[in-house]
């Protein structure tokens, strides 16, 4: 389930929609989609209308927002959030600010929805105080969902994410390992002595150098794709599911498909990217002439699309990396993958407390 773009601001009171109005302007720039909402009672131009109740309301906004925010007592709110919880992987942001503005908490989703980040903006931008709960936060540890969210990284298994900042908090000290450079210094908490659990950044699922392991897989592979025409989604799917099996590879690192522009008509191609929400890039064959680091070469691609290789030199074009996963063949396509040069960033506020 992908959540959207849009930021709810709820109102259910005439205080509350002019503070809502407040925000939504200062908010302006800042997020792209931001719509307003109130009781009829209230409605005024550019605020639109609650119809029905508001917890009947919030079900039709629930699994397309990226963050709602009520303005409103936080009873309200409980009870209108509360039967379409899922999950903290899939739920929106979900905040409650009172009428004034002076307070803005958290509801839900914190650290991997971005709660506690957009309240701490709310909060500044309207000159309230952001009540944080979480706590990694207050005892000011690293928060490792949060970190992960704004670095664009996939945790697995979600289980681990609560023994690792538990064992952070009860002991001070967990594990890191890292298959990609590293930022220093470490936030604090993190050591690369410690063995029995900790966090470790890789593109791979087999990598696992801790008694219990948190893998933290950052955006960083380029699958190049060729095919035959008129490939299916299904094919594509198998070949795909194939190869990233085959080495051992997280799906969750994947951050583009690269392929020739005489495929952009190929409909299970554009079905296989849009199935995944990954972006789909097409090179033109001059461009992918100029491509250097390919390791595969046929005469029948030459003479079919005017290059040599497809795969290889469509995940390396524009791309510095390098060449993990060279051309596979399955049933009419061919893949290959690069990972590009990554180093591990530690944001601003965890760097208040680096060792």
């Amino acid at each position: 389930m992908t959540k959207g773009d849009a930021i709810f601001l709820i109102s259910v009171s005439s205080r509350g929609r002019d503070t809502s109005i407040q925000l939504a302007q200062a908010l302006q720039g800042k997020h792209q989609d931001i719509r307003l909402y109130t009781l009829a009672a209230y409605k005024i131009e550019g605020v639109a209308e609650i119809k029905g109740d508001v917890s009947t309301f919030v079900k039709s906004i629930f699994y397309q927002a990226k963050a709602i925010i009520f303005c409103c007592a936080m009873g309200i709110v409980v009870r209108s959030i509360a039967p379409y919880l899922k999950g903290k992987d899939v739920d929106p942001a979900v905040l409650c600010m009172d009428e004034k503005g002076a307070f803005v908490i958290p509801v839900i989703s914190g650290h991997l929805g971005g709660a506690n980040s957009l309240a701490r903006q709310v909060a500044r931008l309207i000159k309230g105080k952001a009540i944080i709960t979480t706590a990694t936060d207050i005892n000011h540890e690293f928060a490792i969902d949060e970190w992960s969210v704004q670095q664009h990284c996939l945790l697995e298994p979600l289980a681990m994410i609560k023994r690792f900042s538990a064992t952070l908090l009860e002991k001070g000290c967990v594990g890191i390992n890292s298959e990609f450079p590293v930022e220093k210094p470490l936030p604090q908490g993190l050591s690369w002595e410690a063995e029995d659990i900790g966090m470790v950044v890789t593109a791979r699922m087999n990598y696992r150098p801790f008694k219990k392991n948190l893998l933290v897989h950052p955006q960083v592979l380029h699958v190049g794709i060729g095919c035959r025409a008129g490939i299916s989604k299904q094919q594509i799917d198998s070949a795909f599911f194939a190869v990233v099996d085959k080495f051992h590879l997280s799906t969750g690192s994947v951050k583009a498909l690269h392929t020739i522009d005489i495929k952009k008509d190929e409909v299970g191609l554009s079905e296989f990217a849009s199935s995944w929400h990954w972006p789909i890039y097409y090179h033109s064959a001059e461009m992918l002439k100029k491509v250097k680091g390919s390791k595969s070469s046929s005469s029948f691609v030459t003479q079919t699309v005017g290059v040599d290789n497809v795969c290889e030199r469509a995940a390396l074009c524009g791309i510095e990396g390098k060449l993990i996963v060279e051309k596979q063949k399955h049933e009419g396509v061919t893949i290959a993958i690069v990972q590009e040069d990554y180093m591990v960033l530690w944001s601003e506020e965890e760097s208040i407390c680096r060792k």
